[in-house]
């Protein structure tokens, strides 16, 4: 059969029409698709979002939002570490320069550990970079050691102070906080004063003060009152598994008004 009757019964392909094809898979490309992006980029930010392949037309607006993450998560860094600052008694760059060492410290610990793991297989090179891996954990010990002493401890008020604002501006922070929530900061300090000072500020009207009744049971709150005198003392609380209210089933606890402290 000739060539021309071989190909009469093909589909003639416009080369424009290909040319258009990957133009057209882009434009496929949903909001559902961008926001998904956004989701998976978040969890591994390896990568640059505005490069992504098949995004191109998304681009000015995948780096507005890489630009808005990396300042919002600096802002947040810069934050936690101006309050660890204030719990050392060190300036901030201080501060920053411990955070560097313990980095320091962690890391060339765990690849001495490697290390050690296989010990028997080394040769001299191997060796000598173990050595020197002990050597710069032993170094940056020293220099953290050596900064914290520079501290000037804050005053008790002052620690006070900052667990509340650690508290404030904690992610655990949902709508209310016990009297032992600073532990999770480990922070010490006078329980009398921290008592004192959580008193002075609900008169103040800076903290809120809630009684939370709580399920004997599930140990759950199943109530929150905000005056004593509302709870109803001695009386049968009827919910799934009714029971008498004593004293006992009360937690008091603390909340802040909108406005920050």
């Amino acid at each position: 059969m000739p060539y021309n009757e071989l190909i009469s019964d093909l589909p003639i392909i416009d080369p424009n029409v290909c040319s258009d094809r990957g133009a057209s898979a882009e434009n496929k490309i949903t909001r559902e698709d961008v926001e998904r992006l956004k989701e998976n980029w978040l969890y591994d930010p390896i990568w640059d979002i505005e490069e992504t392949e098949g995004f191109e037309s998304f681009h000015d607006e995948l780096l507005a939002f890489r630009i808005e993450v990396k300042a919002s998560r600096e802002l947040k860094r810069e934050k936690e570490l101006d309050l660890e600052a204030r719990k050392m008694g060190v300036s901030v760059e201080t501060a920053r320069k411990i955070q560097r060492l313990e980095y320091t410290v962690s890391a060339a610990t765990q690849r001495a550990k490697r290390g050690f793991a296989n010990v028997t297989l080394m040769d001299e090179d191997d060796a000598e970079y173990l050595i020197n891996e002990i050597v710069e954990v032993a170094i940056a010990s020293i220099k953290i050691e050596q900064l914290k002493e520079t501290a000037i401890s804050p005053t008790p008020l002052g620690l006070i102070n900052i667990a509340l604002e650690c508290l404030h501006n904690s992610p655990f922070y949902r709508s209310r906080f016990t009297t032992h929530s600073y532990k999770y900061f480990n922070l010490k300090f006078d329980k009398k004063l921290w008592h004192e000072t959580l008193s002075q500020m609900v008169q103040d009207g800076k903290l809120i003060q809630n009684f939370e009744l709580i399920d004997p049971v599930g140990d759950d709150e199943v109530a929150v009152y905000h005056n004593y005198s509302d709870i109803p003392l001695d009386q049968i609380f009827s919910e799934e598994y009714p029971f008498v209210v004593t004293e006992k089933n009360i937690t008091i606890t603390y909340s802040f008004p909108k406005e920050s402290i």
